[in-house]
């Protein structure tokens, strides 16, 4: 006969996790464990970040280690610029990046989607008429250029991702 312990002898386990708008997923495990005076509580935490928005700062801070010259005159704040392009692009999902900084000052986001479509995001790093949280954007599609425009950052992935979603056309 097997040994089953009863529902008040074993210990249970929830979990509660949340993600938030820095893609950290922050994990709360707790564990109830019976004790000779009553409950007692174990609570351990642990931290995720999105390992993409790793992979994605390294490349940038790569590529700006290349050619410091290119942003020497950039007056914004570099870190937190490139922090908030990284984390608002991170839910497209992608295949390969190439990332670029161009002598005007631009960074660029090459994100290959998958053989036929190919989205680059660009964010020019100097004073000019775009908003913060506005970037260049160019779709294509086979490699023929379908649309390129200028859009808010957090609007273009959601309609880009709405797209991805889409029933492909044969």
């Amino acid at each position: 006969m097997e040994a089953c312990a009863t529902r008040s002898q074993r210990p249970s386990l929830s979990c509660n996790i949340s993600a938030d708008s820095t893609h950290t997923i922050s994990a709360t495990r707790r564990s109830f464990i019976p004790s000779i005076n009553g409950n007692m509580t174990k609570v351990s935490s642990l931290t995720l970040v999105d390992p993409r928005v790793k992979f994605l700062k390294d490349k940038v801070k790569l590529e700006l280690s290349r050619y410091p010259k290119y942003t020497k005159d950039v007056d914004k704040d570099l870190s937190k610029l490139v922090h908030d392009l990284i984390i608002a692009i991170v839910p497209i999902e992608f295949e390969k990046v190439a990332v670029e900084i161009t002598p005007n000052a631009t960074l660029k986001f090459k994100l290959l989607i998958d053989e036929e479509k190919l989205l680059i995001i660009s964010k020019p790093l100097k004073d000019n008429e775009l908003n913060a949280d506005q970037v260049i954007f160019s779709i294509f599609f086979n490699r023929e250029l379908v649309v390129s425009d200028c859009k808010n950052v957090h609007e273009l992935v959601k309609g880009f991702n709405n797209f991805l979603a889409l029933p492909s056309i044969s």
